[in-house]
């Protein structure tokens, strides 16, 4: 299937004088390369065989094939230097009507006899060799190197203007780059989420489901960087399934706890069981860009089904969940004659999109919800605090130079800061001195007493009405009829801090 991934790429974006590929649906002759053998053979012997192009297979062994390319006069009479192109999973030899032209690498009968080619190579065509119409080319190729055995080994010979095979390849795949952007913004953004706290576990999730987005598209969009020796390609076809593999069993467990609220023995079950299918799909399933699709596809088909028993329990938020997973199933399996490698990033940064909008509104409602929750908190802990001061009030020590006093904090109407000194104003008009500072003493009061101002703490006992003035700062006034400023910076929280006093029990 590759090759047919690199003939659409090559065909529909390299310019038109470009596009003179070989057939793959003709017939050529394959012979075995015998040793020491460095011409090509008599093609006509009993040991050769016809087999359709798309066929032909040097894995673990050395081949001769005869092919033909038809060049156009437009090709021809374009004046440019002319290259022959090979990609593949082989090292190769060319000639080109009877002429060697080069080679890419060593083809050898032997892993010893061989030195790898290029994955992309080109070799220089001289244009005097080459007529318009039917060429014939004859390729001594060999593969003895490889961690697994593919279905499609040769994937594209072509003749066209000579130049490098990476630039051909990257303008395919620079659509697909753009998404590395969303990549990375969703790695930094859920990461430093997951850091302070913020639902950890889903965020920790979508930032490592970013990060394999991103090595994923790295690793796919390398041979467009970079034309490395064969014998690589496997290694990077594997790192491609690994990669979606780990981001399906992240969006397994992400939509376990987000769209479903599995317990965790009960996620920890449908993970593994989601990871075993998908793990034995990937093994069975022929060719490597389908177990990429399926590393992915499988994990969100049952996300949709999960999604759907999460609805159907009343988890509202599994209705979105479940719409942004079918819509990646329905998009890829409409866009499945044209899932090119770019179109399946642009997929899965649509469906990271959708699942980041998922996740924003998450916060919000749980912001909401832990707020609320807090506030009622502080409404419950103010009124268990006013109980205990009218039950049991508390005393704190006033000190100045050459006497200590204990008062209770239920005679203390408010205090205010006076340089080094605090003064202490009661309910029946007194003012004692303390030496210290307003901040030190303010942390040994109850909670019933509230900073209003820089320089002023209030008992909210005595606490009587509160006016906004027209500079937006505030006056409070209390039962004893002293009058204390309200900054303006912190009058709305004063205000709410009074309506809780006010409905506490």
């Amino acid at each position: 299937m590759r090759f047919l991934v690199l003939f659409l790429v090559f065909a529909l974006l390299a310019p038109p004088a470009f596009a003179q590929a070989a057939d793959y649906r003709q017939t050529v002759r394959l012979c075995p390369v015998e040793a020491d053998q460095t011409v090509p053979p008599d093609f006509d012997r009993p040991s050769c065989e016809s087999v359709p192009l798309d066929e032909v297979d040097p894995q673990g062994r050395a081949l001769w094939v005869e092919l033909t390319i038809d060049l156009s006069d437009e090709l021809i009479a374009s004046g440019d230097p002319l290259g022959l192109y090979l990609s593949g999973k082989m090292t190769a030899s060319a000639w080109v009507n009877g002429q060697r032209i080069g080679s890419n690498g060593t083809p050898g009968v032997s892993r010893a006899a061989e030195i790898p080619g290029r994955i992309d190579a080109v070799i220089f065509l001289p244009r005097d060799i080459v007529t318009p119409g039917e060429n014939t080319v004859v390729l001594q190729m060999s593969t003895q190197r490889g961690l697994v055995h593919l279905r499609n080994p040769l994937q594209w010979v072509a003749v066209g203007p000579f130049g490098d095979p990476a630039r051909y390849l990257l303008r395919a795949y620079w659509p697909a780059l753009v998404t590395l952007g969303i990549f990375v913004l969703g790695l930094a953004s859920f990461g430093i989420l997951a850091l302070r706290g913020e639902d950890r576990w889903a965020s920790a999730l979508l930032a490592v489901m970013s990060l394999l987005a991103a090595a994923q598209l790295a690793t796919e969009t390398l041979r467009g960087l970079w034309s490395y020796p064969y014998h690589w390609h496997d290694w990077r076809l594997v790192g491609l399934v690994v990669f979606a593999s780990l981001f399906g069993t992240a969006l397994s467990a992400l939509v376990a706890l987000k769209a479903a609220r599995l317990a965790t023995r009960a996620r920890l079950i449908y993970v593994g069981a989601v990871g075993a299918i998908t793990l034995a799909a990937v093994l069975l399933a022929g060719g490597f860009d389908f177990k990429t699709a399926l590393a992915v596809l499988i994990p969100a088909a049952a996300g949709v089904a999960l999604s759907g028993w999460g609805l159907w329990r009343g988890h509202k938020p599994a209705a979105l969940w479940m719409a942004a997973l079918a819509a990646l199933l329905l998009v890829f399996r409409f866009a499945e004659s044209q899932f090119l490698d770019r179109h399946f990033y642009l997929l899965v940064a649509a469906f990271l999109c959708a699942l980041f909008a998922i996740q924003a509104v998450s916060f919000s409602r749980e912001r909401r919800q832990r707020l609320a929750e807090e506030a009622r908190a502080r409404k419950l802990e103010t009124a268990l605090d006013l109980a205990r001061e009218r039950t049991s009030p508390s005393d704190i020590a006033i000190t100045a130079p050459g006497r200590m006093e204990k008062v209770s904090t239920a005679r203390i109407s408010h205090l205010s800061g006076a340089g080094d000194y605090v003064e202490i104003h009661t309910e029946d008009g007194r003012t004692l001195l303390h030496g210290g500072s307003l901040g030190a003493l303010e942390e040994t009061l109850p909670a019933t007493f509230l900073r209003v101002h820089r320089s002023h703490v209030v008992n909210t006992l005595f606490v009587t009405a509160l006016e906004r003035e027209a500079s937006g700062t505030g006056l409070l006034t209390l039962s004893t009829g002293a009058v204390i400023p309200v900054s303006r910076r912190i009058l709305p929280a004063v205000r709410q801090a009074l309506g809780v006093v006010a409905g506490a029990p």
